[in-house]
């Protein structure tokens, strides 16, 4: 489990990667509203993806917390959120419940990338290149 400073700068730093995927989605209104409502399935589907994994549960409460993605984002500067993100990856555990904990911070930058496309009505691509990389740098500081 996570003291309260342990659980606050993760979930500041998980605040910083929702941002930084819509962000690197640059899809606009309506993308935007299709990634949040994206956000919001995948965090009411992780109890069924991760079980009884209580590093999960610790957070939940704190992320479908209504105030979530409308809080400031505390990583103005991107290289902070990637300092960040590295930081996270060196300090969460590598136990079964931390791997599962890592699984579930991707999977969810996954979900929010993969919620609008470009094109008309967001049907084209769904993760363009910024995406990508945004996605390919947090899997690999992940340890994923």
């Amino acid at each position: 489990m996570f003291n309260d400073n342990q659980l606050s700068a993760i979930i500041g730093i998980i605040r910083g990667i929702v941002d930084g995927v819509m962000n690197a989605g640059n899809s606009g209104v309506v993308g935007r509203a299709r990634e949040m409502t994206a956000f919001t399935q995948y965090l009411a589907q992780a109890p069924d993806l991760f079980g009884d994994n209580n590093l999960i549960g610790q957070l939940l409460g704190n992320l479908t917390d209504p105030g979530f993605l409308t809080s400031p984002n505390a990583y103005k500067d991107p290289n902070d959120l990637l300092n960040a993100m590295g930081d996270l990856g060196a300090g969460l555990p590598t136990d079964e419940a931390g791997m599962g904990l890592r699984q579930f911070i991707y999977g969810l930058a996954e979900s929010v990338a993969g919620a609008s496309g470009t094109g008309m009505f967001g049907m084209g691509k769904k993760v363009n290149d910024d995406e990508g990389f945004f996605l390919d740098f947090l899997k690999d500081k992940l340890g994923l």
